[in-house]
């Protein structure tokens, strides 16, 4: 995944999700952000392959 460090959101106290946004690359085309999930994290497969496209 990208080198840029992530951005967070803090729902509550203590509580942190780490998350990185991608603009669209045109009106057309929607932007993505991706939050990684239960055992996976922003270098895995699905988040690299996001990147990619």
């Amino acid at each position: 995944m990208t080198e840029a460090a992530p951005q967070y959101l803090t729902p509550r106290a203590n509580v942190r999700l780490a998350y990185h946004r991608f603009e669209g690359t045109s009106k057309t085309l929607p932007g993505v952000i991706f939050c990684g999930g239960f055992r996976s994290d922003m270098t895995g497969t699905k988040a690299t392959c996001l990147e990619a496209h």
